[in-house]
C-alpha cells in the first residue's frame, strides 16, 4: 500500500516536471517561429509528430499566441521613437492594421474544418513548406512599384495562403512587401504590424468557439509558464529577425523551408 502511494507520488512528480518542460518548449517553438518566415503552425505539427508528443492544446495555443502579442506590443512600445519605424506613408501603416486580417480570416472561417484536420497531414505540410521556400527564395527577381492601397490589398490576400500549416505568414507578407519595393527592414515591420489584428481576432474566435464546445482550461501554472516562455522567445525572435536583416539575405529562410519540406516528403517515402 505504502509502495503504491510512493510510486503514484513519483509518477505524479515526473508528470509535473514533463508538463513544465513541455510548457517551456511550447512557448519556445511559438516564440521563435511566429515572427520568423518558417511557419509556426507547421513546426508545431511536425515537431509533435517527430518527437511523439501531443501538439499544443487549445488553451496552450491561445496563451502562447498571447505571449507573442505581448512581446510585439512591448517591442513597438520600446521602438516608437526609433526612426526606422517611421514609414513615409502613414496611411500604409493604418491600412495594414485595419484590413490585413480580412482575407485570411474569411478563408480560415470558411474552411476551418479542413485546416484543422486534412491540412494537418504531412503530405500537405511538406509541399506547403516547399512552396513557401520557393517564394521566399525567388522574391527578389523583380520589384514592382504600386499604390500603397493596392500593396496592402495584395499582401492581405497573399497572407490568406498562410492558413495552410507549413506556409509561413511572415514569409508571404515580407516577400510580397519586398516584391513591391519596400526595404527589408520596413517589410519586416509591415509583417509584424499585420500580425497584431490576426493574433487578437483569431484568439477571440477560438475562445468563443471553445465556450460553445465546453473545452476545459488546464493547469494555470502550465499556462503561466508557457506565457512567460512565449513572451521571452517571441521578443528574441523579433530582435533576431531585425538584426538578421542587416547582415544576410532573406533568401536563407527560403532555403531552410525548402530543406524542411524535402525532409518531410522523404520521411513519407522511406
Amino acid at each position: 500500500m505504502i509502495e503504491s502511494i510512493l510510486l503514484d507520488n513519483i509518477l505524479k512528480k515526473q508528470k509535473n516536471h514533463l508538463e513544465f518542460l513541455l510548457s517551456i518548449f511550447y512557448g519556445f517553438v511559438q516564440g521563435i517561429t511566429e515572427f520568423l518566415p518558417i511557419s509556426s503552425s507547421g513546426h508545431n505539427i511536425v515537431l509533435a509528430k517527430a518527437l511523439k508528443y501531443d501538439p499544443p492544446t487549445f488553451s496552450l495555443d491561445i496563451i502562447t499566441h498571447l505571449g507573442s502579442l505581448i512581446a510585439l506590443g512591448y517591442f513597438f512600445f520600446k521602438s516608437s521613437k526609433d526612426k526606422f519605424i517611421d514609414f513615409p506613408n502613414k496611411s500604409l501603416m493604418i491600412l495594414l492594421i485595419c484590413f490585413s486580417w480580412i482575407p485570411i480570416g474569411v478563408v480560415g472561417i470558411l474552411f476551418k474544418e479542413f485546416f484543422e484536420n486534412s491540412a494537418r497531414h504531412l503530405n500537405i505540410i511538406g509541399p506547403a513548406f516547399i512552396l513557401s521556400g520557393v517564394f521566399i527564395t525567388l522574391h527578389g527577381i523583380k520589384k514592382f512599384r504600386m499604390n500603397p492601397f493596392i500593396i496592402v490589398l495584395l499582401i492581405s490576400f497573399a497572407q490568406s495562403f498562410a492558413a495552410f500549416p507549413g506556409i509561413s505568414r511572415s514569409g508571404v507578407t515580407i516577400g510580397f512587401a519586398l516584391l513591391f519595393g519596400l526595404g527589408v527592414r520596413r517589410a519586416i515591420l509591415c509583417s509584424f504590424l499585420m500580425s497584431v489584428p490576426l493574433i487578437i481576432l483569431s484568439s477571440i474566435f477560438e475562445v468563443v468557439s471553445s465556450m460553445s464546445s465546453g473545452i476545459i482550461i488546464e493547469n494555470w501554472k502550465v499556462l503561466f509558464v508557457s506565457l512567460v516562455s512565449s513572451v521571452f522567445f517571441s521578443y528574441l525572435g523579433l530582435k533576431f529577425m531585425l538584426s538578421f536583416s542587416r547582415f544576410t539575405k532573406f533568401a536563407w529562410f527560403g532555403a531552410y523551408n525548402l530543406l524542411i519540406g524535402l525532409i518531410i516528403l522523404l520521411s513519407l517515402v522511406l
